[in-house]
Parts: structure tokens; C-alpha cells; sequence
């Protein structure tokens, strides 16, 4: 699941992701209806955008996800703040790339939410996931060095 308010960059970042053979379940530009739609799709991870149109900021959203959800976040900046990172560590983020970022960066980035996701899982209780949900993980990239 995408969360990005800018329908340029997650159009890109949807066809980058598609490319790494990863399925895109939907596109949201708010927290708010992150936190709706999760619910109903139950992502494998979600990328979401620091800065948000709507009240509710990337980090808020992020925490409720991994709160509620233990959803893995890979959040997107353009500006990387110290600011940006202390109030980020409450939502347990995986990872954060800078906008713009290579193929590559985003799939270590997906990679190591999905690795977190599979080796949390069983530690974190009952799942509210449902079982069949499976990300392909094949990728051309992961055959080269990254």
C-alpha cells in the first residue's frame, strides 16, 4: 500500500514497485484514509509519505498502523530532519528513503519491512491478517549487487 498526497510520485513509485514484480493494493493521500482503507485490504507493508495532505501527519498514521496493526512502514521524505526521525521512532519504522530514490534503495527498503514482518510475526501474537495473504517476492534486482 502506497500513502503519498502527490498523484506524480505515487504513480512513480507504483510502477517502480510493479517492476520489482511487488503488487500495489491500493493508493491513499492521507492518514486518514490509510487507517480506513488497512482495515479492509490488511497490507503486507505500507510506504507512506512523512508529510500528508489532511490533519493527520505520515507519522501519526504509522503509528496507529504498527500500533494496531503491526504493519511494517517504510516512510518517503524529501527533507531529512532530526525532527523528522525523533518523531518517526514511535511508529517502529523500517526504513526511509529520500525522494528521489533508485530501484534499488526501494527494494533493500521493501525487502527489510518484509524480512521485519516475517521474522516479527510470530512474536507479536495473534495475527489479524488473513493467512493467504503472500507478497511475491521474486525480483530482477535481487540477482545484483545492491
Amino acid at each position: 500500500m502506497i500513502v503519498e498526497d502527490d498523484w506524480l510520485l505515487a504513480s512513480d513509485l507504483q510502477d517502480q514497485l510493479t517492476e520489482l514484480n511487488h503488487h500495489v493494493i491500493t493508493v491513499v493521500p492521507s492518514g486518514e484514509q490509510v487507517i480506513d482503507k488497512v482495515q479492509s485490504s490488511m497490507p503486507d507493508i505500507v510506504i507512506m509519505d512523512v508529510s500528508l495532505a489532511g490533519r493527520m501527519k505520515g507519522t501519526e498514521a504509522a503509528a496507529i498502523l504498527w500500533e494496531q496493526f503491526h504493519i511494517p512502514i517504510v516512510f518517503l521524505t524529501a527533507r531529512f530532519y532530526q525532527a523528522t526521525l525523533s518523531e518517526a521512532q514511535s511508529s517502529m519504522p523500517n526504513a526511509f528513503l529520500t525522494k528521489p530514490h533508485s530501484a534499488a534503495q526501494l527494494h533493500s527498503a521493501v525487502q527489510l519491512a518484509l524480512s521485519r514482518r516475517a521474522r516479527e510475526g510470530a512474536s507479536v501474537g495473534p495475527s489479524k491478517r488473513p493467512p493467504d495473504r503472500i507478497l511475491r517476492l521474486s525480483c530482477p534486482l535481487a540477482r545484483q549487487e545492491l
